[in-house]
């Protein structure tokens, strides 16, 4: 209980913008997942992501997901 067990992910779309200080990277993906304990679903899920070049490094600088 209290977890979230992961089986599938499958790539519908993903985009990259390049920003003013980094990148913007959007995708939709469905995610088959338990979550706590609950049965095997399907969750469509839309990501939209932050990155930047932090010291030479590429870094998640934030990251927003919710469904589609």
């Amino acid at each position: 209980m209290g977890t979230m067990r992961y089986f599938s992910s499958a790539e519908d779309h993903v985009a990259v913008t390049a920003t003013d200080d980094g990148w913007r990277v959007v995708g939709q993906n469905r995610v088959v997942a338990s979550i706590h304990g609950s049965g095997k679903y399907e969750w469509p899920l839309n990501t939209d992501m932050k990155i930047q070049r932090v010291n030479g490094d590429l870094q998640i600088m934030g990251a927003v997901v919710t469904t589609y």
